[in-house]
């Protein structure tokens, strides 16, 4: 536990500063307010033994000056406890994205798209807010009970230890639901994690649904889905009602034991009522700390329950390994050619997608990838791009085999119109150049894809903002935005992943005949999968996977 908690708070790291100085001014604060109850119970003390109205008035208004200071250091504290907890957050959840573009493209491919977002969004905010404050909530509230503890036993030592004695019933309660909160924290994660994957799915596949008229049915699914995950939170909430139960109960029966006690005491001449008011009060501080150390106790197991997932995310062994890998190899400055040589791959280790494959692609040839679903036409891609790499044979770039070639000199070089459609929330100049400013090949690409026939229809032509997946334009639109954004980038091989599909016949002629004759000119390499007759016909080689 321990182990795992301090690899968890070395994320803390650039924060660490900041954090000494939010924990500093929140300790401050908190030293400076727990002196109103003892100051007020000499004040009351002072008030019963008769003191002169001078000493009275002097120390009605050095409590007022203490009050006033603490007010002004305790607004200071929250807003900057929040605010660094609020940053922190988002930085992790930054680190979070960050590791999650780094990933090989298989991971997405074996990964739920709904435990990835679970990951992000859910895990990482109960995680990054432990490891923002839990740490200076322990430390604070651990010195506030021992601040408050002496100024206590100042007052009055027997009921001191009345106090005292609840701590290790406390802490021997909440050790018995220590392994099952735990335990359950992270079957509920993962619970949470097919919650979202279910949801995503279904808002993805809204339009079928609503077609087929099925909106019961899957509502019924995800009602399951939410079942299972509520079984788990709801042992959650047992565990945790019990922490809080304990609490409350500590807070009902100790104030009754000090006031008899003190009762009899003040009977008996040992305490003055200026010290058991003062006492009593100091109650309502032990009373948030006690509060605060058991929701950090629960946030402990809570975080820990869940921390693997993050840490393992975030400290991917295999792009660790595959970086360092990456730096030793090749960089190629262009691709001349693309040759398979005996190329065999299995999914599953048992049925064979490719096999055998022989062929090679030499600049300036147009490559017609044909041949049923299933039969490996993307698979061939994935291969080339090194997104798998179990196979069998020799794929090789000028001759060189891709294993020993640098993953991204070999996307330097390439450029792609994948199957499914990438458009985000940006200007139609976004979506084509994305970060760059401007491109020699911005009004060409447009031209070639007769991008620029339909963006003159908007009012802000290429500032024209898109919506999120291209909902406010249409299906052939987005196939020519990405075929722009595809022939704007610098590149020897060109793949069309059934680029045309959306397009009608005339328009498919139109686009397929500019992208020929830039192929020509510029000499590059084209690679078209497809079932339509207007890709493959311009084609001078064709591989028929069938």
């Amino acid at each position: 536990m321990i182990k795992k908690y301090i690899k968890l708070y070395r994320f803390i790291g650039p924060y660490i500063r900041q954090q000494i100085f939010m924990a500093s001014l929140c300790l401050i604060g908190m030293l400076v307010s727990i002196l109103t109850p003892y100051l007020m119970a000499l004040f009351i003390n002072q008030i019963q033994d008769g003191k002169t109205l001078s000493v009275i008035t002097r120390t009605g208004i050095f409590i007022g000056i203490v009050s006033f200071v603490a007010s002004l250091l305790n607004t200071a504290q929250n807003y900057v406890w929040h605010r660094f907890r609020v940053k922190f957050i988002n930085h992790i959840r930054l680190e979070m994205f960050k590791a999650t573009i780094n990933k090989k493209l298989v991971y997405f491919k074996e990964n739920k798209s709904g435990d990835i977002l679970s990951k992000i969004l859910y895990d990482v905010t109960s995680v990054a807010e432990h490891i923002a404050i839990g740490i200076p909530m322990l430390l604070i509230n651990i010195i506030r009970l021992l601040a408050v503890f002496v100024l206590m036993a100042l007052l009055n030592i027997r009921l001191t230890l009345i106090v005292l004695v609840t701590a290790p019933i406390y802490c021997l309660l909440f050790n018995l639901i220590n392994k099952h909160l735990r335990e359950n924290s992270l079957k509920e994660r993962e619970e949470f994690s097919k919650v979202t994957g279910n949801l995503q799915e279904d808002i993805s596949g809204i339009y079928t649904i609503k077609i087929f008229k099925k909106e019961n049915y899957f509502t019924h699914k995800f009602q399951n889905v939410l079942n299972q995950y509520i079984n788990f939170v709801n042992k959650n909430l047992f565990f945790q009602a019990v922490s809080y139960g304990t609490t409350d109960m500590i807070q009902s029966m100790l104030p009754i034991a000090i006031l008899l006690v003190g009762s009899m005491l003040i009977s008996k001449g040992s305490l003055k009522i200026g010290s058991l008011i003062g006492f009593y009060a100091y109650l309502n501080y032990i009373y948030e700390p006690m509060a605060n150390l058991s929701d950090w106790f629960i946030g402990v197991q809570t975080t820990l329950g869940m921390s693997d997932r993050v840490t393992e995310f975030l400290e991917d062994p295999e792009y660790i390994k595959e970086t360092e890998e990456e730096k030793k190899k090749m960089a190629i400055d262009e691709i001349t050619s693309i040759e398979f040589k005996n190329v065999s791959f299995s999914y599953d280790k048992k049925d064979k997608v490719l096999n055998n494959l022989n062929f090679k692609i030499e600049k300036g040839d147009k490559v017609a990838i044909v041949g049923p679903s299933g039969k490996g036409k993307s698979t061939l891609i994935q291969l080339m791009l090194k997104v798998y790499e179990g196979y069998t044979g020799e794929i090789l770039i000028n001759g060189i085999s891709i294993r020993d070639i640098a993953k991204t000199s070999i996307y330097e070089n390439v450029s792609l119109v994948e199957q499914n459609l990438f458009i985000f929330d940006g200007t139609v100049k976004e979506n084509i150049l994305f970060d760059q400013q401007d491109s020699i090949h911005l009004l060409e690409s447009m031209t070639i894809s007769q991008t620029d026939v339909f963006v003159k229809g908007f009012e802000k032509a290429l500032n024209h903002l898109l919506l999120e997946g291209g909902k406010n334009i249409s299906g052939g639109q987005k196939q020519r935005i990405c075929i722009s954004r595809a022939l704007a980038k610098c590149f020897d091989v060109l793949i069309l992943d059934e680029a045309t599909s959306s397009l009608d016949k005339e328009l498919e002629k139109e686009v397929v005949e500019n992208i020929d004759k830039y192929v020509i000119e510029n000499n590059k390499i084209l690679i078209s999968i497809s079932h339509r007759h207007v890709p493959v016909s311009i084609c001078n080689k064709i591989i028929n996977l069938d």
